[in-house]
Protein backbone atom coordinates (compact mmCIF):
# COMPACT_ATOMS: atom_id res chain seq x y z
CA UNK A 1 0.00 0.00 0.00
CA UNK A 2 1.61 3.37 -1.10
CA UNK A 3 1.64 6.11 1.37
CA UNK A 4 -1.67 7.12 2.45
CA UNK A 5 -3.31 9.94 4.72
CA UNK A 6 -5.53 8.69 7.80
CA UNK A 7 -7.46 11.10 10.14
CA UNK A 8 -8.94 9.78 13.53
CA UNK A 9 -11.64 11.49 15.47
CA UNK A 10 -9.68 11.84 19.01
CA UNK A 11 -12.60 13.65 20.82
CA UNK A 12 -13.42 10.73 23.31
CA UNK A 13 -9.71 11.32 24.84
CA UNK A 14 -10.98 14.15 26.59
CA UNK A 15 -15.23 14.09 26.45
CA UNK A 16 -17.59 12.18 28.78
CA UNK A 17 -15.97 8.77 27.46
CA UNK A 18 -12.54 9.36 28.62
CA UNK A 19 -12.83 6.81 31.20
CA UNK A 20 -15.11 4.43 29.81
CA UNK A 21 -14.67 1.75 27.47
CA UNK A 22 -14.97 4.01 24.55
CA UNK A 23 -11.94 6.25 25.63
CA UNK A 24 -10.09 3.67 27.05
CA UNK A 25 -10.21 1.82 23.36
CA UNK A 26 -9.24 5.11 21.47
CA UNK A 27 -6.60 5.71 23.32
CA UNK A 28 -4.75 2.67 23.57
CA UNK A 29 -5.68 1.58 20.12
CA UNK A 30 -4.58 5.42 18.47
CA UNK A 31 -1.43 4.96 20.50
CA UNK A 32 -0.56 1.74 18.86
CA UNK A 33 -2.06 3.24 15.23
CA UNK A 34 0.65 5.57 15.10
CA UNK A 35 3.43 3.71 15.25
CA UNK A 36 2.34 2.20 11.97
CA UNK A 37 5.15 3.30 9.23
CA UNK A 38 4.05 4.01 5.64
CA UNK A 39 0.80 6.48 7.15
CA UNK A 40 0.63 10.30 7.29
CA UNK A 41 -1.41 10.40 10.56
CA UNK A 42 -3.60 13.41 11.28
CA UNK A 43 -6.10 13.58 15.06
CA UNK A 44 -8.95 15.49 15.38
CA UNK A 45 -9.10 16.48 19.04
CA UNK A 46 -9.50 19.35 21.37
CA UNK A 47 -7.00 21.93 22.83
CA UNK A 48 -5.82 19.75 25.82
CA UNK A 49 -4.33 17.26 23.94
CA UNK A 50 -0.48 17.77 24.62
CA UNK A 51 1.29 13.84 24.67
CA UNK A 52 1.20 13.22 20.83
CA UNK A 53 4.28 12.03 18.75
CA UNK A 54 5.57 14.76 17.21
CA UNK A 55 5.67 13.21 13.50
CA UNK A 56 2.48 12.88 14.18
CA UNK A 57 -0.45 16.10 12.89
CA UNK A 58 -2.65 17.39 15.38
CA UNK A 59 -5.51 19.62 14.35
CA UNK A 60 -7.56 20.93 17.62
CA UNK A 61 -11.04 21.88 17.40
CA UNK A 62 -11.16 24.18 20.20
CA UNK A 63 -11.70 23.88 23.86
CA UNK A 64 -13.33 20.18 24.88
CA UNK A 65 -17.00 19.73 24.58
CA UNK A 66 -19.23 17.18 26.07
CA UNK A 67 -20.41 14.99 23.24
CA UNK A 68 -24.30 15.51 22.78
CA UNK A 69 -27.12 16.10 20.09
CA UNK A 70 -25.49 19.11 19.10
CA UNK A 71 -23.10 17.13 17.24
CA UNK A 72 -25.63 17.33 14.67
CA UNK A 73 -24.65 20.92 13.87
CA UNK A 74 -20.97 20.73 15.40
CA UNK A 75 -19.71 18.41 13.01
CA UNK A 76 -20.21 20.52 10.22
CA UNK A 77 -18.76 23.89 11.95
CA UNK A 78 -15.85 22.05 13.79
CA UNK A 79 -14.59 18.75 12.02
CA UNK A 80 -15.82 19.36 8.07
CA UNK A 81 -13.58 22.21 7.23
CA UNK A 82 -10.71 20.44 8.76
CA UNK A 83 -11.84 17.35 6.75
CA UNK A 84 -12.14 18.94 3.78
CA UNK A 85 -8.62 20.42 4.06
CA UNK A 86 -7.01 17.37 4.71
CA UNK A 87 -8.62 15.68 2.15
CA UNK A 88 -7.82 12.16 3.90
CA UNK A 89 -7.77 8.54 2.29
CA UNK A 90 -9.60 7.18 4.94
CA UNK A 91 -11.37 9.27 8.30
CA UNK A 92 -11.92 6.39 11.51
CA UNK A 93 -14.68 7.30 14.42
CA UNK A 94 -13.75 5.27 16.98
CA UNK A 95 -17.50 5.80 18.01
CA UNK A 96 -19.91 7.25 16.03
CA UNK A 97 -21.64 9.80 18.02
CA UNK A 98 -19.51 12.93 17.07
CA UNK A 99 -20.09 12.41 13.43
CA UNK A 100 -18.62 10.71 10.22
CA UNK A 101 -17.94 12.08 6.77
CA UNK A 102 -19.87 9.77 4.87
CA UNK A 103 -19.77 11.22 1.22
CA UNK A 104 -16.54 12.89 1.75
CA UNK A 105 -14.06 9.87 1.68
CA UNK A 106 -13.67 6.17 2.99
CA UNK A 107 -15.01 6.12 6.30
CA UNK A 108 -14.49 3.21 9.25
CA UNK A 109 -16.12 3.48 12.35
CA UNK A 110 -16.22 1.19 15.74
CA UNK A 111 -19.79 -0.14 16.82
CA UNK A 112 -19.12 -1.20 20.37
CA UNK A 113 -22.45 -2.02 20.82
CA UNK A 114 -26.32 -1.26 20.04
CA UNK A 115 -27.57 -1.64 23.56
CA UNK A 116 -29.84 2.02 23.49
CA UNK A 117 -31.24 1.42 20.36
CA UNK A 118 -32.34 -2.41 20.95
CA UNK A 119 -33.85 -1.38 25.13
CA UNK A 120 -35.31 2.11 23.99
CA UNK A 121 -33.17 3.53 26.96
CA UNK A 122 -31.25 6.24 25.06
CA UNK A 123 -31.29 8.73 28.62
CA UNK A 124 -31.84 8.52 32.17
CA UNK A 125 -32.69 12.15 32.10
CA UNK A 126 -36.45 11.96 31.64
CA UNK A 127 -38.65 10.68 29.02
CA UNK A 128 -38.28 14.12 26.79
CA UNK A 129 -34.33 13.90 27.00
CA UNK A 130 -34.77 9.94 26.15
CA UNK A 131 -36.62 10.80 23.31
CA UNK A 132 -34.41 13.48 22.20
CA UNK A 133 -31.38 11.04 22.28
CA UNK A 134 -33.29 8.46 20.76
CA UNK A 135 -33.47 10.63 17.60
CA UNK A 136 -29.93 11.33 17.89
CA UNK A 137 -28.61 7.76 18.26
CA UNK A 138 -30.83 6.05 15.67
CA UNK A 139 -29.65 8.98 13.11
CA UNK A 140 -26.08 8.21 13.75
CA UNK A 141 -26.66 4.29 13.68
CA UNK A 142 -28.27 4.80 10.00
CA UNK A 143 -24.90 7.29 9.23
CA UNK A 144 -22.65 4.55 10.57
CA UNK A 145 -24.65 1.52 8.06
CA UNK A 146 -22.87 3.97 5.17
CA UNK A 147 -19.55 3.63 6.42
CA UNK A 148 -17.05 1.66 4.32
CA UNK A 149 -15.88 -0.10 7.19
CA UNK A 150 -17.45 -1.34 10.24
CA UNK A 151 -15.70 -2.14 13.00
CA UNK A 152 -16.71 -4.16 16.22
CA UNK A 153 -15.36 -5.96 19.03
CA UNK A 154 -16.99 -9.24 19.12
CA UNK A 155 -18.87 -11.76 17.33
CA UNK A 156 -21.95 -11.15 19.61
CA UNK A 157 -22.08 -7.82 18.31
CA UNK A 158 -21.36 -8.74 15.21
CA UNK A 159 -24.84 -10.44 14.89
CA UNK A 160 -26.79 -7.80 17.02
CA UNK A 161 -25.39 -5.34 13.53
CA UNK A 162 -26.86 -7.57 10.95
CA UNK A 163 -30.17 -7.92 12.93
CA UNK A 164 -30.79 -4.19 12.29
CA UNK A 165 -29.53 -4.18 8.50
CA UNK A 166 -25.26 -3.80 8.86
CA UNK A 167 -23.93 -5.60 5.47
CA UNK A 168 -22.27 -8.38 6.34
CA UNK A 169 -19.19 -8.21 3.85
CA UNK A 170 -18.27 -4.61 5.85
CA UNK A 171 -18.57 -5.61 9.69
CA UNK A 172 -14.78 -6.69 10.83
CA UNK A 173 -14.25 -8.08 14.64
CA UNK A 174 -11.31 -6.80 16.00
CA UNK A 175 -11.39 -7.63 19.80
CA UNK A 176 -9.93 -5.34 22.48
CA UNK A 177 -7.21 -5.36 25.05
CA UNK A 178 -5.27 -4.56 27.96
CA UNK A 179 -2.11 -2.57 28.31
CA UNK A 180 1.08 -4.98 28.45
CA UNK A 181 1.44 -3.18 32.04
CA UNK A 182 -2.02 -4.76 33.29
CA UNK A 183 -0.23 -8.09 34.36
CA UNK A 184 1.00 -10.39 37.60
CA UNK A 185 4.58 -8.64 36.23
CA UNK A 186 3.48 -5.47 37.94
CA UNK A 187 2.05 -7.57 41.49
CA UNK A 188 5.75 -8.86 41.64
CA UNK A 189 7.05 -5.03 41.95
CA UNK A 190 5.02 -4.06 45.31
CA UNK A 191 6.46 -6.26 48.48
CA UNK A 192 3.90 -5.14 50.55
CA UNK A 193 0.13 -5.41 49.01
CA UNK A 194 -1.12 -4.46 52.07
CA UNK A 195 -0.21 -0.78 51.82
CA UNK A 196 -2.43 -0.74 48.67
CA UNK A 197 -5.26 -2.21 50.07
CA UNK A 198 -4.68 0.15 53.69
CA UNK A 199 -4.41 3.17 50.97
CA UNK A 200 -8.51 2.51 49.94
CA UNK A 201 -9.13 0.82 53.40
CA UNK A 202 -10.18 -2.42 51.95
CA UNK A 203 -9.75 -5.81 54.39
CA UNK A 204 -9.50 -9.22 53.44
CA UNK A 205 -11.44 -11.59 52.35
CA UNK A 206 -13.37 -9.09 49.88
CA UNK A 207 -15.25 -9.95 46.66
CA UNK A 208 -15.05 -7.06 44.03
CA UNK A 209 -17.27 -5.63 40.94
CA UNK A 210 -16.17 -2.16 39.28
CA UNK A 211 -17.49 -1.49 35.78
CA UNK A 212 -20.35 0.61 35.73
CA UNK A 213 -23.73 1.23 37.56
CA UNK A 214 -25.93 1.38 34.12
CA UNK A 215 -29.29 -0.89 34.06
CA UNK A 216 -27.69 -2.98 31.97
CA UNK A 217 -25.14 -3.97 34.52
CA UNK A 218 -27.47 -6.10 36.87
CA UNK A 219 -26.15 -4.60 39.88
CA UNK A 220 -29.48 -4.67 41.89
CA UNK A 221 -28.78 -8.66 41.42
CA UNK A 222 -25.02 -8.39 42.60
CA UNK A 223 -26.07 -6.76 45.80
CA UNK A 224 -29.27 -9.25 46.64
CA UNK A 225 -26.95 -12.40 45.70
CA UNK A 226 -24.43 -10.62 48.22
CA UNK A 227 -27.09 -10.25 51.13
CA UNK A 228 -27.89 -13.92 50.63
CA UNK A 229 -24.32 -15.21 51.53
CA UNK A 230 -23.53 -12.22 54.19
CA UNK A 231 -24.64 -14.56 56.74
CA UNK A 232 -23.08 -18.01 55.64
CA UNK A 233 -19.23 -16.30 54.83
CA UNK A 234 -17.07 -13.35 56.55
CA UNK A 235 -16.52 -11.91 53.43
CA UNK A 236 -17.07 -7.57 52.21
CA UNK A 237 -17.98 -6.83 48.86
CA UNK A 238 -15.79 -3.99 47.27
CA UNK A 239 -17.77 -1.50 44.85
CA UNK A 240 -15.66 1.36 42.56
CA UNK A 241 -17.28 3.90 40.40
CA UNK A 242 -16.13 7.46 39.56
CA UNK A 243 -19.49 8.80 40.27
CA UNK A 244 -19.26 8.03 43.72
CA UNK A 245 -17.44 10.49 45.74
CA UNK A 246 -16.06 9.68 49.29
CA UNK A 247 -16.29 13.14 51.26
CA UNK A 248 -15.88 13.30 55.00
CA UNK A 249 -16.46 10.09 55.90
CA UNK A 250 -19.66 9.58 54.06
CA UNK A 251 -20.31 8.12 50.70
CA UNK A 252 -21.92 10.70 47.88
CA UNK A 253 -23.86 9.60 44.69
CA UNK A 254 -23.48 11.89 41.58
CA UNK A 255 -26.21 10.13 39.56
CA UNK A 256 -29.46 8.27 39.31
CA UNK A 257 -27.84 4.82 38.94
CA UNK A 258 -25.47 5.15 41.86
CA UNK A 259 -27.68 7.15 44.25
CA UNK A 260 -30.60 3.95 43.27
CA UNK A 261 -27.35 1.61 44.45
CA UNK A 262 -26.72 3.22 47.77
CA UNK A 263 -31.05 2.71 48.72
CA UNK A 264 -30.62 -0.84 47.45
CA UNK A 265 -27.54 -1.32 49.77
CA UNK A 266 -29.20 0.68 52.48
CA UNK A 267 -32.38 -1.70 52.20
CA UNK A 268 -30.45 -5.02 52.16
CA UNK A 269 -28.98 -3.41 55.46
CA UNK A 270 -25.39 -3.95 53.35
CA UNK A 271 -23.84 -0.96 54.85
CA UNK A 272 -20.98 -2.71 56.99
CA UNK A 273 -20.40 -4.94 54.60
CA UNK A 274 -19.76 -2.70 51.75
CA UNK A 275 -16.48 -0.80 50.88
CA UNK A 276 -17.84 2.02 48.35
CA UNK A 277 -14.80 4.05 46.40
CA UNK A 278 -15.08 6.48 43.53
CA UNK A 279 -11.64 4.88 42.15
CA UNK A 280 -8.67 3.05 42.19
CA UNK A 281 -5.69 4.48 40.57
CA UNK A 282 -4.49 2.42 37.55
CA UNK A 283 -1.01 0.95 38.97
CA UNK A 284 -3.10 -0.22 42.15
CA UNK A 285 -6.14 -2.28 40.52
CA UNK A 286 -4.00 -4.99 39.63
CA UNK A 287 -3.54 -5.87 42.55
CA UNK A 288 -6.87 -5.32 44.03
CA UNK A 289 -7.97 -7.63 41.56
CA UNK A 290 -5.71 -10.03 42.58
CA UNK A 291 -6.04 -10.15 46.27
CA UNK A 292 -9.62 -9.98 45.61
CA UNK A 293 -11.52 -13.67 46.68
CA UNK A 294 -13.33 -13.31 43.18
CA UNK A 295 -14.47 -10.60 41.16
CA UNK A 296 -17.98 -10.57 39.93
CA UNK A 297 -19.47 -9.32 36.74
CA UNK A 298 -22.98 -9.94 36.06
CA UNK A 299 -24.07 -7.54 33.18
CA UNK A 300 -26.91 -8.89 30.86
CA UNK A 301 -25.28 -6.76 28.14
CA UNK A 302 -21.93 -6.19 26.90
CA UNK A 303 -20.03 -5.57 23.86
CA UNK A 304 -17.07 -6.83 24.90
CA UNK A 305 -16.42 -5.97 28.63
CA UNK A 306 -12.95 -4.39 29.68
CA UNK A 307 -13.48 -4.77 33.13
CA UNK A 308 -13.58 -8.69 33.34
CA UNK A 309 -10.57 -8.64 31.13
CA UNK A 310 -8.58 -6.58 33.45
CA UNK A 311 -9.70 -8.85 36.62
CA UNK A 312 -8.67 -12.23 34.78
CA UNK A 313 -5.47 -10.58 33.63
CA UNK A 314 -4.62 -10.03 37.45
CA UNK A 315 -5.36 -13.18 38.23
CA UNK A 316 -9.05 -12.87 39.85
CA UNK A 317 -11.03 -15.85 39.58
CA UNK A 318 -14.30 -14.55 37.71
CA UNK A 319 -17.96 -15.14 38.15
CA UNK A 320 -19.55 -13.76 35.20
CA UNK A 321 -22.93 -13.36 33.03
CA UNK A 322 -23.68 -15.75 30.82
CA UNK A 323 -24.99 -13.34 28.12
CA UNK A 324 -24.23 -11.15 25.99
CA UNK A 325 -20.24 -11.50 24.91
CA UNK A 326 -19.67 -12.68 28.11
CA UNK A 327 -19.45 -16.60 26.96
CA UNK A 328 -17.19 -15.81 24.09
CA UNK A 329 -15.29 -13.63 25.74
CA UNK A 330 -14.41 -15.66 28.97
CA UNK A 331 -14.89 -19.64 27.12
CA UNK A 332 -14.01 -21.81 30.23
CA UNK A 333 -11.97 -19.11 31.91
CA UNK A 334 -14.51 -18.37 34.83
CA UNK A 335 -17.33 -18.96 36.65
CA UNK A 336 -20.81 -18.21 33.84
CA UNK A 337 -24.33 -17.63 35.76
CA UNK A 338 -27.39 -16.93 34.66
CA UNK A 339 -27.50 -13.00 36.20
CA UNK A 340 -30.96 -13.01 36.65
CA UNK A 341 -31.10 -15.90 38.99
CA UNK A 342 -30.16 -14.82 42.70
CA UNK A 343 -29.50 -18.33 44.19
CA UNK A 344 -27.25 -19.27 41.38
CA UNK A 345 -24.80 -16.15 41.28
CA UNK A 346 -24.99 -16.55 45.46
CA UNK A 347 -24.00 -20.44 45.13
CA UNK A 348 -21.51 -19.38 42.88
CA UNK A 349 -19.60 -16.98 44.92
CA UNK A 350 -19.94 -19.15 47.77
CA UNK A 351 -18.61 -22.17 45.94
CA UNK A 352 -15.41 -19.95 45.02
CA UNK A 353 -14.88 -18.23 48.01
CA UNK A 354 -14.53 -21.43 50.42
CA UNK A 355 -12.84 -23.80 47.69
CA UNK A 356 -9.16 -22.90 47.20
CA UNK A 357 -8.28 -24.96 44.52
CA UNK A 358 -11.29 -23.86 42.54
CA UNK A 359 -10.12 -20.41 43.03
CA UNK A 360 -6.82 -21.32 41.85
CA UNK A 361 -8.20 -23.00 38.58
CA UNK A 362 -9.94 -19.87 37.79
CA UNK A 363 -7.16 -17.29 38.43
CA UNK A 364 -4.62 -19.11 36.06
CA UNK A 365 -7.14 -20.14 33.34
CA UNK A 366 -8.17 -16.19 33.52
CA UNK A 367 -4.36 -15.21 32.96
CA UNK A 368 -4.12 -17.30 30.50
CA UNK A 369 -7.24 -16.68 28.34
CA UNK A 370 -6.80 -12.99 28.93
CA UNK A 371 -3.23 -13.20 27.37
CA UNK A 372 -4.23 -13.72 23.93
CA UNK A 373 -6.21 -10.05 24.38
CA UNK A 374 -3.73 -7.36 22.99
CA UNK A 375 -3.96 -3.71 22.25
CA UNK A 376 -1.57 -4.07 19.59
CA UNK A 377 -2.97 -7.06 18.20
CA UNK A 378 -6.41 -5.22 18.05
CA UNK A 379 -4.36 -2.34 16.08
CA UNK A 380 -2.25 -4.95 13.67
CA UNK A 381 -6.14 -5.75 12.80
CA UNK A 382 -7.55 -2.71 12.72
CA UNK A 383 -4.56 -1.71 10.73
CA UNK A 384 -4.88 -4.95 7.98
CA UNK A 385 -8.54 -3.85 7.88
CA UNK A 386 -8.09 -0.44 6.88
CA UNK A 387 -5.43 -1.00 4.36
CA UNK A 388 -7.48 -3.71 3.05
CA UNK A 389 -10.30 -0.98 2.39
CA UNK A 390 -7.98 1.63 0.93
CA UNK A 391 -6.88 -1.48 -1.64
CA UNK A 392 -10.13 -1.61 -3.01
Amino acid sequence: MAKCKIAIDITSFSDQYRDRGIGNYASNLVSELVKKSGVEWHLLGYESEKSLPEEVGFHSLGPARLSTPMNLFRFGQDFMPVIKSLNPDLYFAPHFERGLPVGSTKVAVMMHDISPYLSGKYSTQGIHRNFLKGLFYRYNLSRSKKADLILTNSLFTRSELLKVGFSEDKIKVTYLGLPDEFDLSVLETVKDRSKVLAKYEITKPYILYFGGFEPNKNTEKLFEAFARIRNEADVNLVISDKNFENKNKQIIAKTKETKQALRTISDLNLCPNIVIRSFFDWPDLPIICAEAQAFVHLSGYEGFGLAILEAMSAGCPLIASNRSSYPEVVKDAGFLVNPDNIEETANAILEVIRNGELRDKLSKAGRRRSKIFSWKKCADQTFEAFKAILTD
